[in-house]
């Protein structure tokens, strides 16, 4: 989980995050759930990619700081890949016994 924090502070400082269109299209989509002439979950086909990183960030993005700063997005990748993390080494332990 640091690791992912500290890359998270590596990046947010250097701007990184906000150059990529498709992330900016995950957090439209995720906030057009719930905010737009016609919400509802349908908004989740209209999107780019698979449908979990926009379900995910629909509850958060709808505060507003969360959706321009792309912070919810940034959480929910490190919290992945701390689990991801956790459940590789729970594997290797569990088929190893170390």
């Amino acid at each position: 989980m640091l690791v992912g924090l500290a890359a998270a502070v590596h990046y947010y400082g250097s701007a990184s995050h906000s150059r990529t269109t498709t992330r900016a299209a995950h957090l439209v989509v995720a906030r057009r759930v719930f905010d737009s002439l016609t919400p509802g979950w349908q908004q989740v086909r209209r999107g780019p990619g698979l449908p979990l990183p926009h379900l995910l960030n629909a509850l958060p993005v709808q505060i507003d700081w969360l959706y321009r700063t792309g912070f919810s997005a940034i959480a929910i990748s490190i919290a992945s890949m701390a689990l991801a993390a956790w459940a590789i080494a729970a594997l290797i332990h569990r088929a190893t016994g170390r």
